[in-house]
């Protein structure tokens, strides 16, 4: 997120929103339909403030809204060699329900996970 210029978020608030925590703000996540589900992307939370439950708030409010969007859920994307995220994602709920292959590689660089 923290690589993001203002006017990427502005491209991004044109195609769905940014969500944040705090003033000044210590979390931070893209939402967007895509596909009818409700796809998160950019969670990230403060280095001070990680450990605290940010990503998990912000996972719990965006399946709310999923639900009464009468979307079908919520779906993330998260970088092959991050198993930790794997793990703190699967704590909440998703499943790995696919992958896929960023451009130039000959090889899955990133896991789809759905709940």
């Amino acid at each position: 997120m923290h690589r993001l210029t203002e006017e990427d978020i502005r491209v991004e608030c044109a195609n769905g929103a940014v969500w944040v925590l705090g003033d000044p703000a210590f979390a931070t996540m893209l939402v967007k339909e895509r596909q009818s589900w409700l796809y998160l992307s950019k969670l990230a939370a403060n280095e001070s403030r990680r450990g605290q439950g940010l990503a998990r708030i912000l996972v719990e409010h965006a399946a709310i809204y999923a639900k009464d969007m009468n979307l079908k859920g919520i779906e993330l994307e998260t970088r092959v060699e991050l198993t930790e995220n794997h793990t703190a994602f699967g704590r909440m709920g998703f499943v790995k329900t696919g992958e896929g292959i960023h451009e130039c590689f000959d090889r899955p660089t990133y896991i789809v996970m759905r709940r």
